[in-house]
C-alpha cells in the first residue's frame, strides 16, 4: 500500500488508476504479499492500466528463503495471468540484456518468465 497508509483500493487510489487509464500512464507499486487479494482485484478491475511491480518484497517483514519463495511464486503467477502486470528488474534479479550480444534484442514477456537465474528466481 502507499507509504501514507492509504489502501490500494481506496476511492482516492481508484481515481488515480482511472487517470492512469485515461492518460495511458504506468502505475508502479511494490507487490506486497500481504495485500495480494487487493492487488489482484485491482489488476482485474483495470485491465487497460499497466502496473509495474518494483522489486519483490518480503512477506510481513519476515526473513528467510520460505518467505521469499512464497512471494516470488505469487509474483510469477501474477505476471503469467495478467497481461497488464510487469516487473522491474532490480539488483536482486539476474538481468538479461547487460551483455553486448543482447544489444538490440527484445525479449517477449513469456520468454522472460520462462528463464531462470542461478538463484531460481523467475527472470
Amino acid at each position: 500500500k502507499p507509504y501514507d497508509g492509504t489502501a490500494l483500493d481506496a476511492p482516492y487510489m481508484l481515481e488515480l488508476y482511472e487517470l492512469a487509464r485515461i492518460h495511458k500512464l504506468i502505475v508502479m507499486m511494490h507487490p506486497l504479499y500481504d495485500f495480494r487479494d487487493t492487488v489482484e482485484k485491482i489488476l482485474k478491475q483495470y485491465p487497460d492500466v499497466t502496473f509495474l511491480f518494483h522489486e519483490i518484497d518480503r512477506i510481513g517483514g519476515r526473513e528467510g528463503p520460505q518467505s521469499d519463495r512464497e512471494n516470488i511464486e505469487w509474483v510469477a503467477r501474477i505476471l503469467k495471468e495478467y497481461d497488464n502486470a510487469y516487473l522491474s528488474l532490480g539488483n536482486k534479479l539476474p538481468i538479461y540484456g547487460f551483455k553486448k550480444e543482447h544489444a538490440g534484442k527484445i525479449i517477449p514477456k513469456e520468454e522472460v518468465l520462462r528463464r531462470r537465474g542461478n538463484n531460481s528466481m523467475p527472470v
